[in-house]
């Protein structure tokens, strides 16, 4: 899918790197693929040549060998924020990026991590934000609080708050746009920390926050067009097919 002259100019662009995946025309790419090898095989299997079966094998070496390098490539260049290797970048100073988010085991068994590099949410600076480990659901980093924690689900986190004084809090969450933020039932602004969780400021009160993930305004814009798509295509076919 990616020859290696570009690679290079991929690998040096980080805007690049950022609009486009290594693999996310794989599919097509590997569709492609498989219909030009079809008709490879088909065009030497009804040939009258007597070399037919070592044809046959030098197409196939030709495509496990093309589907390999796909393969190896799409997995070795995650993208977005860590270009290269992922387990270089874990351990290289310009990347450090996620060895602070992992535990011990992990860390010796990065050698099958995949997917969490690139999906780090970058600070306001517009850097990767450095996860912490370890750290409770709700830390107080300023002011006095008593905190009751009632909800704590994948898309959906509820917890009550009884500040006697100006409270700053860190909720253990990864800034991403889709996690909306309600106290009191109503909105509230969402801070993002350098370790890209949310943070928090309430004034001395009784408090109700929940945090929930929700859709976006690009996700339902999308959700839109697909169907749109899905609709013209099948009219399209219904028409003239």
């Amino acid at each position: 899918m990616m020859t290696y002259p570009s690679v290079k100019i991929w690998q040096s662009s980080r805007t690049l790197q950022m609009v486009q995946f290594p693999w996310r025309l794989m599919g097509m790419f590997s569709f492609g693929v498989v219909a030009m090898l079809a008709i490879a095989m088909n065009r030497v299997l009804n040939s009258k040549s007597q070399l037919k079966l070592i044809l046959s094998l030098i197409v196939a070496v030709i495509f496990i060998a093309n589907a390999t390098y796909f393969y190896s490539l799409s997995r070795a260049l995650p993208g977005f924020n860590n270009a290269g290797n992922p387990k270089k970048a874990a351990f290289n100073p310009k990347y450090n990026v996620i060895k602070l988010a992992l535990e011990e085991k992990e860390i010796s068994q990065f050698s099958q991590f995949r997917g969490r590099v690139e999906y780090l949410p970058l600070t306001p600076e517009g850097i990767a934000a450095k996860p912490i480990a370890r750290q409770p659901h709700i830390s107080i980093l300023k002011g006095e609080a008593l905190i009751k924690l009632d909800q704590w689900h994948s898309y959906n986190r509820i917890f009550n708050v009884s500040a006697t004084e100006d409270t700053h809090l860190k909720i253990r969450t990864f800034y991403y746009p889709a996690w909306h933020l309600y106290v009191n039932n109503k909105p509230y602004p969402r801070i993002v920390s350098d370790d890209g969780t949310i943070e928090l400021k309430l004034n001395p009160g009784e408090y109700t926050v929940k945090l929930f993930y929700s859709w976006t305004y690009p996700f339902f814009v999308g959700i839109i067009i697909s169907v749109f798509s899905i609709i013209i295509l099948a009219t399209y076919w219904y028409k003239f097919a």
